[in-house]
């Protein structure tokens, strides 16, 4: 009879830990695809839905105030850009990659500005512009023999 309690605690122990294990489990992405990717665009579709990126970020309260407008980062599931070409004579060919990561972010009046580079080192690195006031994306703006771009600044004047 003790044995059979003892078995039956171990068993509900088990269950809570696999359960609170798989709850801290980062979310999965909404999804992984870029087929339907028109050339020269990148992706808008977020990594995460806005319902589970709140409940991630909820865990830090200095997050919470920072949390009250969410725009998706471009081309976090794909994107186009130049292929990398070190020879300035070869011709210019757009890739499509996923492996895009944000590095730096500056606004202007109208605009946001964000840098990225392609960690699979295939492709040179892009700014993404997004409209400062709608969050929508306006284009992508491919750079040329630059291969890690890092911060990025606006100058208005010129």
């Amino acid at each position: 009879m003790v044995k059979r309690i003892v078995w039956a605690i171990l068993l509900v122990m088990s269950i809570l830990l696999v359960w609170v294990g798989l709850a801290q489990q980062p979310a999965t992405p909404v999804h992984q695809t870029t087929k339907h990717l028109a050339q020269g665009q990148a992706s808008q579709m977020p990594l995460y839905t806005e319902k589970r990126l709140r409940i991630n970020l909820a865990r830090y309260p200095q997050l919470r105030a920072g949390i009250q407008r969410m725009i998706p980062m471009p081309g976090l599931q794909g994107a186009w850009a130049l292929a990398k070409n070190k020879s300035a004579t070869a011709s210019h060919r757009l890739i499509k990659t996923v492996a895009f990561d944000p590095q730096g972010i500056t606004t202007s009046q109208n605009e946001i500005f964000v840098s990225a580079y392609d960690h699979n080192n295939k492709a040179n690195s892009v700014i993404y512009v997004l409209n400062k006031w709608t969050g929508q994306y306006i284009k992508t703006l491919s750079l040329q023999f630059q291969d890690h771009a890092g911060g990025v600044a606006y100058d208005p004047d010129r």
